[in-house]
């Protein structure tokens, strides 16, 4: 998901990227302090199955009573993987992907089968229930780089629990990396954390205490598409144990001048992966002259909160085509530029800011009761 402008008053953003095994790792445990043995609220399990002639795998998982998941695959071919269904233990079907991938509604990328890395959050929306304790199956596929099933592919499958009754509140820790040489670029750091502030502010506000830790990864400043990965990203993760959502800091993403920021995924995975990341490019939002006004700044926090929106499950409540909408129930459904903008315009989602001008622009720091259950649904608020 990318987040662009062009030279034209109004900034468009644009939608990116929507075209039986063995256990063999151990898990992680985030307990409270009290008592001997403290109840478990997450955990981490890690299998590798291997998809049949056709291409097809499933995957069994327990879940505990007040849980609920992210399933991460990754395709060990750098080939396609997605979800097709996920099963209760009473044997329903929770999500069909033929239900969403080709409808006018988004709920998950998981469905779409379009990268080598997938990540399906369950639940995503207070509509879509709680877990019923017991045996779920997730189906899934591995297909080639020309979406051919392709069979007898390994696929890592990382699923994390999180048991937490508590959806008005929580808490995420980034980790914000500046790419090589951007910490010494004039006024970047000063901008970057008032941009920061501003983000803490607006997730504040729906609940989510957001701590950031700054670092510096060693990464060429000129950024490629997120989903297309990058290894240090899972290696700068891999050593917080915490599991952190990761921002880097770069010049440009993919060589464009206009692309804001851009979110590897809609939900993104929680734990390490090469595309385990936002991109912000600060040139895109310091503008021609290189120096960020205030208005610039604004912006700035709001692509920080947008574009970890994404990373957090949430899509567009509505495309700029106007024909094609998030699942969420109480945004609107509006098809027009002009009633979409009247309707939608703060919302901190929409696909662009709304501006009379490049400095310019509404605050979009709004969203809906069902936006922020999705948020708070993510397996990474605790």
């Amino acid at each position: 998901m990318a987040r662009v402008t062009t030279p034209r008053p109004l900034l468009l953003i644009t939608l990116m990227g929507l075209l039986a095994g063995c256990k063999h790792a151990g898990t992680h445990h985030n307990g409270d302090d009290t008592g001997d043995n403290p109840p478990e609220t997450f955990r981490v399990e890690t299998q590798t199955v291997t998809s049949n002639n056709h291409g097809l795998f499933d995957v069994d998982f327990e879940v505990r009573e007040g849980e609920r998941v992210q399933i991460v695959l990754s395709d060990h071919k750098n080939g396609i993987v997605g979800t097709e269904q996920l099963i209760d233990p009473d044997g329903n079907t929770a999500l069909d992907w033929e239900d969403w991938a080709g409808g006018h509604h988004s709920l998950t990328e998981a469905v779409y089968g379009a990268e080598h890395v997938s990540t399906l959050n369950w639940p995503i929306r207070a509509q879509d229930g709680v877990m019923k304790p017991g045996i779920w199956t997730l189906a899934g596929d591995t297909l080639d780089r020309t979406y051919n099933y392709d069979g007898k592919t390994d696929v890592d499958v990382t699923i994390a629990y999180r048991k937490d009754d508590a959806l008005d509140s929580g808490s995420v820790h980034a980790i914000l990396a500046y790419c090589t040489g951007v910490r010494d670029q004039d006024g970047v750091v000063d901008a970057i954390e008032r941009g920061v502030a501003y983000w803490q502010e607006l997730y504040a506000k729906w609940g989510v205490d957001l701590t950031v830790e700054y670092a510096d990864i060693d990464v060429d400043p000129a950024l490629p598409d997120t989903y297309e990965g990058v290894a240090e990203y899972q290696t700068l993760l891999a050593e917080h144990a915490d599991y952190s959502l990761l921002m880097v800091v770069g010049d440009l993403i993919a060589g464009d001048a206009y692309v804001y920021g851009e979110a590897a995924a809609i939900p993104g995975p929680i734990v390490p992966t090469e595309i385990s990341a936002v991109e912000i490019s600060w040139i895109a939002h310091a503008g021609a002259n290189g120096k960020f006004s205030d208005g610039e700044i604004g912006i700035l926090g709001e692509t920080m909160a947008h574009e970890t929106g994404h990373y957090l499950g949430m899509f567009h409540p509505v495309e700029d085509g106007w024909q094609n909408w998030d699942a969420v129930e109480d945004t609107n459904d509006c098809t027009d530029m002009g009633s979409c903008e009247e309707k939608l315009g703060t919302n901190l989602m929409f696909p662009y800011p709304v501006c009379t001008s490049m400095t310019d622009c509404e605050a979009q720091d709004q969203l809906t009761d069902g936006q922020v259950g999705i948020m708070q649904r993510y397996v990474g608020v605790d």
